[in-house]
């Protein structure tokens, strides 16, 4: 064997980076997986619970389809789906109550709410079906701030008791 092939390296493009260049890679990577890992725990924060529910109804998350039980957690972006004779009742955490009325469906678009100062926000669509929202404390420091949207109209609620019905 000539000395020529025995001095031969082969070396992967990680072994041919510097010792600084690998260091910022491994930070780069990293604060990624982190800033990804926090922004999914914001996006399966806990907005509510099932109150009450009657009849046979889901929740739809992401592609999963959860049987309704009270007690069960709401999160943005949730959908709720009834079947005919069933209903449900969701509490969110600053108080505001939906009623979802039999063969519904409604959206949880966006929820934030901070109990230190009682500011936030809501927008929750109604696609069919009818829906009641009693609203809570959202509404209360921030009129106009919970939100009801069809396909056809938008509402911002100022404090009140509202029926929607989409046919």
């Amino acid at each position: 064997m000539s000395s020529r092939n025995q001095n031969f390296r082969c070396q992967t493009p990680w072994q041919k980076l510097s010792t600084q260049a690998k260091k910022s890679l491994t930070i780069l990577v990293l604060s990624t997986a982190c800033l990804l890992s926090i922004s999914s725990a914001f996006a399966q924060e806990k907005i509510g619970n099932i109150s009450a529910s009657q009849g046979s109804s889901v929740i739809v998350r992401g592609n999963n389809n959860i049987p309704v039980a009270s007690g069960l957690e709401i999160k943005t972006g949730d959908f709720i789906r009834t079947s005919e004779n069933a209903s449900v009742g969701v509490m969110f955490i600053d108080g505001t109550r939906v009623l979802v009325g039999p063969t519904s469906q409604v959206s949880i678009d966006s929820y934030a709410f901070n109990p230190a100062d009682q500011k936030g926000n809501m927008l929750v669509g109604v696609v069919k079906g009818t829906m009641r929202m009693i609203s809570g404390l959202i509404t209360k420091a921030n009129p106009g701030q919970a939100v009801i949207k069809t396909a056809t109209a938008t509402a911002g609620l100022r404090g009140t008791d509202v029926i929607v019905e989409v046919p």
